[in-house]
């Protein structure tokens, strides 16, 4: 879920950072895997990266050594919804400087190969969690390998205001993951690969101050687990709402706050493997606030 990096010179070693996170209302939250019934929950999410560039003998070897810390933070008292993690990797861009000139293939410059490792603990329910016997307590230990992708189409970038895009066009947004994991930290160690996705695409609307993004989503996730919270399809509509990203005059405050926004979705939920009991939820509703930098 991160940006497009600009090439570093071969011989300066540079810092970066990307931050993301999103608070907000859900009717339920089907993909911790213990929704049973509706339970409308406040819940934050955050995960931050911060690293330095080492130079390579090309800009697609660099080395990105990295410090890592997520988490999720709920109105809840489980400790699922409740939990964070700290840790470290390293990622390289190998395709950095590919020239694509189909634009259905745009993201692959903006592809990562990365490893990290993560060790939880938890803001609530520690004893559930930690304090039972070994053999049923959550793992706290995770070391995944993998691949990711973030792309936008058509978007405005923040970092170069200048570059063109077309209001009068759609866009499109691309998240992928696909990584090899020992454990998601809320079950039995996993030890298996989780293939996820998010894909947006709208159009835009102007607004008095800001822009407005109607958009239609599609959401997946795919394992080779069995359980129903690590195998569906989530699809629906979107709105969201740029007070800052596109604004005449990118800079300061506005320019860190540019990828603010507020948004509402409403999805489907399709489970794929091992149907769920009876009462879990198969649809949601979500109102919040999204905010990355970096991104």
């Amino acid at each position: 879920m991160l940006c497009v990096l600009p090439v570093p010179s071969r011989s300066q070693i540079t810092p970066w950072i990307d931050i993301w996170g999103d608070t907000a209302q859900l009717d339920n939250h089907f993909e911790s895997g213990f929704a049973q019934g509706r339970k409308p929950s406040l819940l934050a999410r955050t995960t931050t990266r911060m690293g330095i560039r080492i130079p390579g003998s090309h800009p697609s070897t660099v080395l990105m050594p990295y410090l890592v810390a997520t988490g999720n933070y709920s109105v809840d008292r489980n400790n699922w919804n409740n939990i964070y993690a700290t840790g470290y990797g390293i990622r390289i861009f190998p395709f950095l400087t590919m020239q694509v000139s189909d634009s259905r293939l745009a993201f692959l410059p903006d592809t990562r190969l990365y490893w990290e490792q993560l060790f939880a603990n938890y803001f609530k329910d520690r004893d559930n969690a930690k304090d039972r016997d070994t053999a049923l307590a959550n793992p706290s230990r995770d070391d995944r390998i993998g691949v990711e992708i973030w792309h936008e189409w058509n978007e405005r970038d923040p970092a170069q205001p200048n570059k063109p895009f077309d209001k009068t066009d759609s866009w499109t947004e691309l998240w992928a993951d696909i990584s090899y994991r020992e454990t998601n930290f809320t079950s039995p160690p996993l030890r298996n690969t989780i293939t996820s996705f998010q894909l947006r695409r709208g159009f835009y609307v102007n607004a008095p101050v800001g822009i407005i993004e109607p958009y239609g989503v599609i959401n997946g996730v795919n394992s080779g687990a069995t359980d129903f919270f690590l195998n569906n399809l989530q699809f629906g509509m979107g709105m969201r709402y740029h007070p800052f990203r596109y604004a005449t005059n990118v800079q300061g405050l506005t320019a860190l706050a540019a990828k603010a926004r507020i948004f509402v979705e409403i999805l489907t939920i399709s489970y794929t493997k091992n149907r769920p009991a009876a009462g879990t939820p198969t649809t949601d509703f979500r109102f919040g606030v999204e905010l990355a930098i970096g991104r």
